[in-house]
């Protein structure tokens, strides 16, 4: 479940996407009237990924088979479709390691981490500037977390503070 907006949950399963639109309370309000939609996207979430929204709150991305996805509604258009775009085409290649795995995701700032559990690699979107960034950490990974603006890797059940204030890297 992922709340998409104040009145509508989206429920993402593994191969197909349903709306859940309030429809609003009875009159003594003891209970809520929802609506189920199925949506035209005929494409899920693998069982354990996440579904994030952008930091603007604009639209929600999660993972598919084909890449990072990005749904949005239509523009300027009185309509309930979602239009869906892929982050990860540029790195097609790369998200094939990825592909058939449960994908985690943190925002920070203006970057969307992903990262796999029991794994040293991270995938870091920097939507800024549109472009992706190939990590690894030095152990695997069990979770990482924002909290208070600081990030925060546990890995073999230690917790590190993310050095957010370094910035010397390269390309590969």
């Amino acid at each position: 479940l992922h709340l998409l907006s104040s009145s509508e949950v989206g429920v993402f399963l593994d191969s197909e996407i349903w709306t859940l639109k309030s429809l609003g309370s009875n009159n003594d309000k003891t209970y809520e009237l929802w609506s189920n939609i199925k949506t035209k996207l005929n494409l899920g979430i693998k069982a354990g990924s996440e579904v994030i929204t952008s930091i603007d709150g604009s639209s929600v991305i999660f993972a598919t088979s084909r890449g990072i996805a990005n749904m949005h509604y239509q523009e300027n258009v009185q309509s309930a479709d979602q239009i869906l775009g892929y982050l990860s085409d540029a790195i097609q290649y790369t998200y094939d390691y990825y592909r058939d795995k449960a994908i985690k995701f943190v925002v920070y700032k203006y970057l969307i981490l992903c990262y796999l559990e029991n794994d040293n690699k991270i995938l870091l979107f920097d939507i800024k500037r549109n472009a992706w960034w190939k990590w690894s950490y030095k152990a695997n990974i069990s979770r990482i977390f924002a909290y208070n603006d600081i990030v925060y890797i546990l890995s073999n059940n230690s917790l590190y503070k993310f050095d957010t204030q370094y910035n010397d890297y390269t390309d590969d």
